[in-house]
């Protein structure tokens, strides 16, 4: 490690090779910086505890590959920084989120997170309650901020989050390009996918059992008219709110193929303005 308490990143992975076994604790606990360094030759399994992240900010870009064991997230972390760092993560993660806990997407500077997760090839993404009862809220969620752009949720499970206020399990806050693929939203405090002033696609994703709307698009978010329609074969169901709300310009997008039926509310179109020429499905 450098003199930082961070791994040495040159000509890495620099942790390599290592088992960490029979302790009472964690394998190993760090900070986010250099996470990318864990490489999947070495065991960390066999502990009293989880791989531990202590919270910090990700700068650089990185992978972050599929380890032998699970990983508990007990603080905050961002990703961010000067370089435009984009954190990609690699199918097969577990991550236990710890109460209050949020994921930051460029927050305060531009960073972007994809979350290669391969739900037909591979077992998928999951972030979820580290509570040994999981209950809805338990934690913040994953924030995808102005400064994100470009960020891609894959093939990735969100459950038990919409905590501390949050809009959405995913919250969407005037980020641009965005996807949404082949993921499942699940038991939000609040709505499942919030997007304010956001632009992106949704596809192949469920939204389902959160205690208000599956999908909120808020005004003036809108669904990309790049591969029309761009809300295709989604399912939202058991929702205690709409199924989507969205407003008058974006209603082309929604494809039929998409299930919106089995909530407590409707599709809602909140009002707005279709300046431009498509078919309502």
């Amino acid at each position: 490690m450098d003199s930082t308490g961070r791994f040495d990143t040159f000509d890495g992975p620099n942790f390599t090779g290592n088992t960490l076994t029979n302790n009472v604790r964690s394998p190993i606990e760090m900070y986010v910086p250099t996470f990318d360094q864990l490489d999947a030759s070495s065991s960390f399994t066999g502990n009293g505890q989880r791989i531990k992240i202590l919270g910090g900010t990700v700068d650089r870009s990185g992978l972050w590959q599929d380890l032998d064991e699970d990983i508990e997230v007990v603080a905050d972390f961002n990703v961010q920084g000067v370089a435009n760092p984009q954190l990609t993560i690699a199918d097969g993660h577990v991550f236990y989120m710890a109460t209050g806990v949020e994921v930051y997407v460029g927050n305060s500077s531009d960073g972007s997170l994809v979350t290669a997760g391969d739900i037909a090839l591979g077992s998928g993404i999951l972030f979820t309650s580290s509570a040994a009862v999981p209950a809805r809220g338990d934690w913040d969620g994953l924030y995808l901020s102005s400064l994100s752009e470009g960020s891609r949720i894959e093939g990735t499970t969100v459950a038990f989050a919409g905590g501390g206020g949050n809009l959405g399990a995913i919250y969407l806050n005037s980020n641009s390009n965005y996807q949404v693929t082949t993921s499942t939203v699940t038991e939000s405090a609040n709505h499942g996918l919030y997007s304010g002033s956001s632009t992106g696609l949704i596809s192949g994703s469920t939204f389902v059992n959160s205690n208000n709307t599956g999908v909120y698009l808020d005004s003036p978010s809108s669904l990309t008219t790049l591969g029309t329609p761009s809300f295709a074969n989604n399912t939202m169901s058991g929702n205690g709110g709409d199924a989507i709300n969205v407003y008058a310009h974006d209603v082309r997008q929604l494809a039929a193929s998409s299930a919106y039926t089995g909530n407590s509310g409707r599709v809602r179109i909140q009002g707005g303005t279709a300046a431009t020429t498509g078919t309502w499905r």
